[in-house]
């Protein structure tokens, strides 16, 4: 249910801030089917909490620059910021695709394992209608981004309207750019002593690592 509402609210979406938070509302739908699947599920449940984080302070923080420069969060105000803000703005990409689940992200490592326990305990039906739900968010989040980076700006933005404005900070840039580091390393590599920690998580909550 919180797959489909979440997409229900995300396709057609025109403010950035409220397509996040829906996003994360996906992803909390994610995190308890995982739990609720056992076995694999519940490991993968667990390092897609630590995996949206990640995915989240990247997003959040990138979007937070955005609005910072521009003004404003809604969408149709914002485009032509591959030219305007080109870091924040490969932030923003990188974030699309990390948040969707994209490879070679961590999230798409988690919903991986969290798919892959709905096949082994029984569940096809769950795993297939969690891909479809996936696949229309993805369209939405991705119709939105890809308009803000690569759209042409319109007539009168609200950056226009009280002059120059700010520019982007580098500064600004660096909390974003560790977090997506850090969620395409996971994609990557996970390395022993997290995987264990995982793993013991994972078997505290009931399920059992892959």
């Amino acid at each position: 249910m919180s797959l489909l509402i979440a997409a229900a609210f995300i396709v057609g979406q025109r403010d950035i801030k409220r397509l996040l938070a829906y996003s994360s509302v996906e992803h909390m739908g994610l995190l308890v089917l995982g739990l609720g699947l056992g076995g694999v599920g519940t490991y993968g449940a667990v390092l897609h909490a630590l995996n949206n984080g990640l995915a989240k302070g990247l997003t959040f923080l990138a979007v937070g620059n955005v609005v910072l420069v521009m003004g404003t969060s809604t969408a149709s105000q914002v485009r032509g910021l591959g030219r305007r803000m080109p870091v924040t703005a490969t932030l923003l990409v990188v974030g699309l695709f990390a948040i969707t689940g994209a490879p070679p992200f961590g999230l798409f490592l988690s919903e991986f394992t969290i798919l892959s326990g709905a096949f082994s305990e029984g569940h096809p039906w769950v795993a297939v209608t969690t891909i479809v739900l996936l696949a229309i968010i993805f369209v939405g989040i991705a119709g939105m981004l890809l308009e803000m980076v690569y759209g042409s700006p319109p007539i009168t933005t609200a950056e226009e309207k009280r002059g120059k404005g700010a520019v982007e900070s580098r500064w600004l840039v660096v909390a974003p750019a560790l977090f997506a580091t850090a969620v395409l390393i996971l994609g990557l590599y996970i390395p022993p002593s997290l995987s264990e920690a995982l793993a013991h998580a994972a078997v505290f909550l009931g399920g059992h690592a892959p």
